[in-house]
């Protein structure tokens, strides 16, 4: 991945503070997050300390600095989606994937989060995967759901 963060490097002059939320974006998008390396790489080509990058970067939600899955479920934990069954979601979910919330599959396919309120409170209760919402859940629905994310990959 060094050889890609220099490319992106490369783009931009030595010493350009101004670009560096841009080349941010770039390597997140290049890498699928930010590492630690990148942000010591950047650190040296923009002349700004790595902290004062990473204080930059974690400010933004959409910065994240641990590898991500290919699909993200993020299930709604608002009021209306709790009252309609969200932690059953979740649990069916963990017990599904054999891990918790947070953490990824072994193969990298899967990951769960959650969402304090993802808007759409009358279809309650929803998740969503990689910004595609489901709404109306079931176990058998969600089975579904997983099984077109695993056949999106062959």
């Amino acid at each position: 991945m060094d050889n890609l963060i220099e490319l992106i490097l490369l783009k931009y002059p030595k010493n350009a503070t101004e670009n560096i939320i841009e080349i941010l974006l770039q390597i997140q998008e290049a890498e699928g997050f930010i590492s630690a390396q990148s942000i010591i790489m950047l650190s040296e080509h923009v002349g700004v300390q790595s902290s004062k990058i990473y204080s930059v970067a974690s400010f933004y939600d959409q910065f994240v600095f641990e590898a991500r899955a290919k699909f993200i479920i993020r299930v709604c934990s608002g009021t209306s989606c709790y009252i309609s069954g969200s932690d059953t979601i979740i649990s069916f979910l963990e017990k599904e994937f054999n891990i918790r919330i947070g953490e990824i599959t072994r193969d990298h396919v899967f990951q769960i989060e959650t969402k304090s309120c993802l808007g759409a409170c009358a279809q309650s209760p929803v998740l969503e995967i990689n910004g595609v919402f489901y709404s109306n859940l079931t176990p058998q629905r969600i089975r579904q759901i997983i099984h077109q994310c695993k056949s999106s990959l062959q």
